[in-house]
């Protein structure tokens, strides 16, 4: 059995409007043949009534009776019981009334007999012409309901593709919207209807979004701010007592471990804040070689300190990206920094290969399983880079930040 409510809502309303006006088409075709029906009665009665009133009238003024004799219409005045030789015997011994389907008559003939005293007048009629007629009524009555049935299902369907056009329409703007939320007016130009307290409803929602978004961004960004105080704060104090030449090395070492811990804080307060701005700007191409120098050269002593080598290979394709370079400065330097910092850390080597870079490792490294107190701080660095339209990819020898155009 056909569950209809898995059918689309068009092809419901098609089966609906198409079972509706095949009802209604046979309710048509059915009150057209009894009306038919009974307006053949009603003549036939009128004729012979007509004719019987005739015979009763000449009878009483004692008038010669003429009766017809003609292929259409016949009749015949008897006693009953002497009925006349060329009248079948269940024709005279019919009752009075008006009768059809007569056994021996032909196809449309009517019999109508009337009592007149002692005599009895008999009228055969044939209708066979009209009953020809009656038959086209119901070929065409046919034709109607098939016509309707139809008919109805196709319009039905087309109307409900018409008014589900808006709708369409309307999914397919949703369809569009960004991942970010923004504004949106999809309720304009709509009919004042459930449609457009629909789309009312997802520009409700969308605008609810965007404060969320904004509530958020402004917590991290005057998160950011307050936590760069006692950052550099416990920088400046590091690199003082650092450069103090009194200092003693064994806390010397320690201080060291401040100082790179707190220089590892400000890289991701800087990765957090720019992760809670407003999109990025447009920026010009950017040679990327360079960026990579100056960020190998930033993490140099924390490689050495980690007896991690790092390598920077020349690149295998040069072209621009089109990224901002503050932006992909801030997420390559918390993408090497915690690189250096895993445990089996090795050997990394850097290379720009076609729209993408490359991080090989010497060593399997499971960034996937690492915890996030001890390991590789995916989550904040791919969500910087998909800001700025990079892509992240990982396996356990290699990492690559992708542009989206080279898929």
């Amino acid at each position: 059995m056909i569950d209809l409510s898995r059918l689309p809502l068009k092809r419901r309303v098609a089966l609906f409007a198409g079972g509706l006006g095949l009802g209604l088409s046979l309710l048509f075709g059915a009150l057209t043949w009894l009306i038919a029906e009974d307006y053949e009665h009603l003549l036939v009665s009128a004729v012979l009534q007509g004719q019987a009133e005739t015979v009763r009238d000449a009878l009483a003024a004692g008038q010669p009776v003429r009766l017809p004799e003609s292929d259409q219409l016949r009749g015949w005045l008897f006693y009953a019981e002497a009925p006349p030789a060329d009248l079948p015997p269940a024709w005279a011994a019919a009752p009075e009334g008006i009768h059809e389907n007569l056994a021996g008559g032909a196809e449309g003939l009517h019999l109508a007999v009337f009592g007149l005293g002692s005599q009895r007048l008999v009228y055969a009629i044939q209708l066979g012409e009209i009953e020809a007629l009656e038959s086209y009524l119901i070929g065409l009555s046919l034709l109607v309901v098939l016509i309707g049935g139809g008919g109805s299902a196709l319009l039905a369907q087309w109307l409900a593709g018409r008014a589900l056009r808006p709708l369409n329409t309307l999914a397919a703007a949703v369809e569009a919207l960004p991942a970010a939320p923004q504004a949106t007016s999809l309720a304009r130009g709509l009919p004042d209807d459930g449609l457009q307290r629909l789309a009312r409803a997802f520009d409700s929602y969308q605008q609810r979004l965007l404060d969320a978004e904004q509530v958020e961004r402004e917590f991290f960004a005057d998160a950011s701010h307050e936590l760069r105080s006692p950052v550099a704060s416990l920088r400046g104090a590091a690199e003082v007592l650092l450069d103090d030449p009194e200092t003693p090395e064994r806390l010397r070492r320690r201080l060291q471990r401040i100082d790179r811990a707190s220089d590892e804080l400000g890289q991701l307060i800087d990765a957090l804040l720019l992760t809670a701005r407003a999109d990025p700007p447009a920026a010009a191409a950017i040679c990327v070689q360079p960026l990579l120098q100056e960020v190998c050269a930033a993490l140099a002593t924390r490689a050495d300190a980690r007896g991690v080598r790092v390598c920077l290979l020349a690149a295998a394709d040069t072209r621009p990206w089109p990224v901002p370079e503050h932006w992909l400065r801030i997420a390559l330097l918390n993408l090497l920094r915690a690189l250096i910092d895993l445990p089996d850390s090795r050997s990394i080597e850097l290379q720009q290969v076609a729209d993408a870079l490359e991080f090989r490792f010497s060593e399997a490294l499971p960034l996937v399983e690492q915890r996030s107190d001890r390991g590789f701080p995916l989550r904040l660095v791919e969500r910087l880079c998909r800001r700025i339209g990079l892509r992240l990819e990982h396996s356990p020898q290699c990492l690559r930040l992708v542009l989206p155009q080279s898929d």
